[in-house]
């Protein structure tokens, strides 16, 4: 998962950050510091025993991946690599304070970059803005069951997606994970503070432009990193931290 290990008195652990993580037991030898919202599980557990589709992120709170996304290891190390930038941290620093609230990441399948849909209260309210988008539809199309445990504890979800069909791979982790920090920096933390924004307004506060120069459309990582249009904006911030972790650590 990204995580350090420390071989300090040979114990082998993992630094998530809030607490430390065994390997050799699958679990934290610590209390999980919001245990108290998770009275229906161990306060020593990982990611709510659900390792196999959800990430814990620092040692205190799930985040979701379906299917297609859990299995695509590009897709996760973009993720890992956009939890460790400021951005990240501070996306992490606001989910802390949720209680009802997770997060789905998800492969879309159709046209842009990412999407972000937030807040879903239910597995209802979910069908229903599939019968509005008839493209994403036929991306759930037979796997309702999938999407119905993702409700199943009463949370509400946010949904954010990254088309991941012909462009998730480990040539372009710089790009993947471009667009996840802009969902969850431009958008999704939003949506968790409660703040309402429309989508041309969330662009103009991200690229640093006016709001009648803004578009639904977002310019891509070398446009960012090229245009001076874009030198003191969260964009350019958020992507030359991306750039530094991938240059320290030789992906």
């Amino acid at each position: 998962n990204g995580k350090e290990l420390h071989e300090q008195l040979g114990l082998g652990w993992y630094d998530y950050g809030a607490r430390w993580y065994d390997a050799a037991v699958s679990h934290f030898p610590c209390i999980d510091p919001l245990a108290e919202r998770f009275a229906w599980v161990s306060p020593y557990n990982y990611a709510e025993n659900e390792p196999i589709g959800h990430v814990d992120l620092w040692g205190l709170q799930k985040v979701i991946f379906d299917n297609k996304a859990a299995s695509n290891q590009a897709f996760l190390t973009a993720y890992f690599i956009v939890e460790r930038t400021p951005a990240g941290e501070q996306f992490i620093e606001a989910l802390e304070t949720q209680e009802d609230i997770d997060i789905l990441f998800f492969e879309i399948p159709y046209g842009v970059s990412g999407k972000t849909f937030g807040v879903i209260r239910s597995f209802d309210h979910f069908k229903s803005l599939l019968r509005k988008e008839p493209e994403l539809a036929a991306a759930f199309s037979g796997r309702e069951e999938e999407y119905k445990r993702f409700f199943s504890d009463g949370k509400m979800l946010i949904f954010i997606g990254v088309n991941c069909e012909d462009e998730c791979s480990y040539d372009n982790l710089l790009d993947i994970a471009d667009t996840i920090v802009h969902e969850l920096d431009a958008h999704a933390l939003n949506d968790l503070k409660g703040v309402s924004k429309s989508a041309l307004e969330e662009h103009a506060d991200y690229f640093g432009i006016d709001k009648k120069e803004a578009s639904i459309y977002s310019p891509d990582a070398e446009e960012v990193d090229e245009s001076p249009r874009y030198k003191k904006s969260k964009a350019k911030k958020n992507l030359d931290d991306i750039k530094k972790i991938l240059d320290d650590e030789e992906y």
